[in-house]
């Protein structure tokens, strides 16, 4: 009788999601350097999210992605305790579907293998207090929710069904803030914020999304796709627009002295495009403040879009400040 161990069994594929069209506000998301610690993505681009079981078996998937097409950029490669999950972007939607493809077929399996989302509980909360403003803000990873606005929640399995949520609820209604977007774990959790019809539009298209979602899989039963199963949303009307690259002016009605603290940047998350690597900031008339603000990483080739961060702000790190005497002061914050 052997005694020899049984052979492992393939990878379990939980979640196969392409998200197409990655919004300003979750593409920022992201990019912030607490969730992307690869490449960040930026706005326009396509992304590919896999999540496998056991956790370990994801460097395989990663390995099938990018020997496959390298010119994809892994954002995010997280094992957790029982599952690994990779994010994968680029420009181009056909590289993501063929790192999709290589990625099913090298662990065999289709995107109809992938476990259904279902959606757990979800609240629409107006006129949300100062206190429990602070608090949320206290946890968040996005941007800030403010005291009086209408707040979503949303709570959905597996967990990073809530990555496609973020994405569409931001296209179908651009208008709200995206306030935080937990994508790993045992449930998937999102905050939007906003005006009571703009955060039901975005309820709405959560709906949507799921119970297409749902559909789909149902529907290509197990045979296999090339790109994958996808949310399909009716057009939303309106496109977003994109930001145009930060410029600060700050207005003082004296000549002598100024708010330095004007000068400060919030830690809210910037629109995922190209940002500048310093801000201008210019005081009235005598005064002339220079804030030097980094704002990105240099992580590919000179000419490489990769080369500047485009999820998160830095806060303002030198002042050169020159009076109307042309004397130059410098302070540094640590």
């Amino acid at each position: 009788m052997s005694t020899d161990p049984a052979p492992a069994a393939g990878p379990e594929l939980r979640v196969y999601l392409p998200v197409e069209d990655l919004q300003p506000q979750f593409a920022a998301y992201l990019g912030t350097p607490t969730r992307a610690r690869g490449y960040p993505p930026y706005a326009g681009q396509h992304a590919l999210i896999v999540e496998v079981a056991p956790g370990l078996a994801i460097h395989r998937v990663v390995h099938l992605a990018l020997t496959s097409v390298p010119s994809v950029e892994p954002g995010i490669l997280f094992v957790e305790r029982q599952f690994g999950v990779l994010e994968v972007h680029s420009a181009d939607r056909a590289e993501v579907a063929a790192a999709g493809q290589a990625i099913l077929a090298g662990i065999g399996a289709t995107a109809a293998d992938q476990l259904r989302p279902r959606i757990l509980y979800d609240d629409v909360i107006e006129d949300v207090t100062d206190q429990h403003a602070v608090i949320i803000n206290r946890t968040r990873e996005a941007s800030m929710l403010l005291p009086g606005e209408t707040l979503l929640v949303f709570e959905m399995t597996p967990a990073l069904f809530a990555a496609v949520a973020a994405n569409e609820a931001e296209r179908a209604a651009p208008g709200n803030t995206l306030i935080d977007v937990s994508m790993i774990g045992a449930a998937g959790r999102v905050y939007i914020s906003g005006t009571r019809d703009g955060v039901e539009a975005a309820r709405a298209a959560i709906r949507r999304g799921s119970s297409m979602m749902i559909f789909l899989l149902r529907a290509h039963g197990a045979s296999s796709s090339a790109s994958g199963t996808r949310v399909v949303l009716p057009a939303p009307g309106g496109a977003t627009s994109t930001a145009e690259l930060v410029r600060s002016s700050v207005a003082d009605n004296s000549s002598s002295t100024a708010s330095i603290t004007g000068c400060l940047h919030s830690m809210q998350p910037m629109p995922a495009l190209l940002q500048p690597c310093m801000t201008h900031c210019f005081v009235s008339s005598p005064e002339y403040t220079w804030c030097n603000c980094h704002t990105g990483h240099l992580s590919g080739s000179p000419t490489s879009v990769r080369r500047t961060r485009a999820g998160s702000v830095g806060m303002v790190r030198i002042f050169l400040l020159t009076l109307a005497s042309s004397s130059r002061k410098v302070m540094v914050l640590l």
